[in-house]
């Protein structure tokens, strides 16, 4: 299990990109808009910079090895520095614990919160 930590990360700023921003993902449908922004962040064609996202609930499924958005997901996080966060007690009622992405840290609301004092806004999807 990965456990919370930001030591050794720094956010790489894009000095054309717009507002940061922070995701909370609680849902499959959600998973639209935020492939738009993965996509365009891997072409380096981002209007926003996503600094932090947090899975939750059902939104957990997306982090999955093997799930469509994941790929998107691990893509992006080679090209950008993004706080990747999936909730504790959701990961556990699924019992995804070993089936997650690599680069997700398992934590709280409050560990999201942490790494996202520098965003302009958090959107809830």
């Amino acid at each position: 299990m990965n456990e919370f930590s930001t030591e050794g990360k720094t956010q790489s700023r894009n000095p054309g990109s717009g507002k940061k921003i922070a995701y909370i993902v609680t849902r499959d449908e959600a998973m639209e808009i935020l492939e738009d922004n993965l996509s365009s962040l891997v072409r380096n064609e981002e209007t926003v910079e996503i600094v932090a996202i947090y899975f939750v609930d059902n939104g957990v499924y997306q982090i999955v090895k093997g799930a469509r958005i994941a790929n998107k997901i691990r893509d992006a996080l080679r090209v950008r520095d993004i706080f990747l966060y999936v909730d504790d007690e959701s990961v556990k009622k699924r019992n995804l614990q070993n089936m997650l992405l690599e680069d997700a840290k398992i934590g709280t609301i409050a560990d999201f919160y942490a790494s996202t004092q520098d965003a302009d806004h958090i959107i809830a999807l």
